[in-house]
């Protein structure tokens, strides 16, 4: 009798356990595209926003291999800014970016060539804010696995200068576009990328960026934006974000306004916003990862940026913004086969 209890009770926990892994996993789901009334992609006759382009050549980076290791090559990379002199600090600051270079792969078999480097598709990540690498490198190790460029650009600290009037908010985030499309520049100005087969994937602050790109940078064929929404003046004012409140009280402060006429304030100055930008995007080329309960980037507007894609295909996972990341084992092949088949249309002539 004494040693069954013990085996009632583990059995007892594993029957809980299970239920509530089968529970999780009904909560975490896909969704396909869904039916929208939104118009047809709208572009400006470019495959780049002009508005965002910065004049002159590719700059020349400087490299330093980190790592080798299974067939992978780990490269940290310094991008010289093409900002006009006088630009602000964060905007002249040189490019930061850490890059996965496969060196051998059978998993991409059309990007052998025998003559010259072999050419592969790249994925362009953004980490989370207050991070370089976090849950993104994880990411990157696997798309370079894929045999495919993982490049993670690292984005300015964010801040706010009393000393600069509001209309910085919206400076900084156009320039954290022109930023991304001069890293995109300096990839496919190389002989060993596909400049017809790139990603875009990110992250909370990441996915704010990656869902900028997407409206801004249409040399892109796969976006991946990961618990972002819009607007932006919504997204700063009401995030639970120990940084964002410290940002936002600091902005408030300096501009003598209340919480709401900050907001409105912000609603009008910045037009680098994913609302804003999601007409131009293709809703194919979108897989969005949404958390119900986020109120970092508050789950309103992670539906708001939905609705202004087109209703893309999403995946929804039960939790919050930090305890989302339980569900990467789960997110991680659905993003890895969501890139693959976007690449795999280019390369059958059907995915631009």
């Amino acid at each position: 009798m004494g040693m069954r209890r013990p085996r009632r009770f583990g059995n007892c926990v594993a029957a809980v356990l299970l239920a509530m892994a089968m529970a999780m996993a009904v909560a975490c789901s896909v969704i396909p595209m869904g039916r929208s009334s939104r118009s047809p992609p709208s572009r400006r006759g470019s495959d780049v926003d002009v508005r965002y382009v910065r004049s002159g050549p590719v700059p020349e980076a400087t490299l330093s291999l980190d790592a080798v290791a299974q067939g992978v090559e780990v490269w940290d990379v310094s991008l010289p800014s093409k900002a006009a002199a006088g630009a602000p600090p964060e905007a002249a600051a040189p490019i930061g970016m850490r890059w996965w270079k496969p060196r051998s792969s059978s998993a991409d078999p059309s990007a052998e060539s025998d003559s010259g480097p072999a050419r592969r598709p790249a994925v362009v990540i953004s980490p989370i804010l207050g991070s370089k690498s976090a849950f993104v490198s994880q990411f990157a190790e696997r798309f370079a696995a894929e045999g495919w460029h993982a490049v993670v650009v690292f984005h300015p600290e964010i801040a706010y200068d009393p000393a600069r009037p509001l209309h910085q908010a919206e400076e900084r985030l156009a320039d954290s576009v022109s930023r991304r499309i001069e890293v995109v520049d300096w990839l496919i100005a190389r002989d060993d990328v596909d400049p017809t087969r790139l990603a875009s994937f990110g992250i909370s602050a990441g996915g704010i960026e990656a869902s900028l790109a997407a409206g801004v940078d249409h040399r892109y064929v796969a976006h991946v934006i990961g618990l972002a929404g819009g607007p932006l003046s919504d997204v700063f004012v009401d995030s639970d974000e120990d940084d964002m409140k410290r940002l936002t009280a600091t902005a408030a402060h300096a501009t003598g306004e209340t919480r709401e006429g900050l907001r409105r304030r912000l609603a009008a100055t910045i037009r680098t916003d994913p609302i804003a930008l999601a007409a131009a995007v293709p809703r194919d080329s979108v897989l969005l990862i949404l958390a119900h309960h986020d109120r970092s980037v508050p789950t309103r507007n992670g539906k708001a940026l939905r609705d202004a894609l087109g209703r893309p295909r999403t995946i929804w996972l039960p939790l919050g913004h930090y305890a989302s990341v339980l569900f990467l084992p789960f997110v991680k092949p659905r993003v890895v086969d969501f890139i693959r088949e976007r690449f795999d249309a280019v390369r059958n002539g059907s995915g631009r």
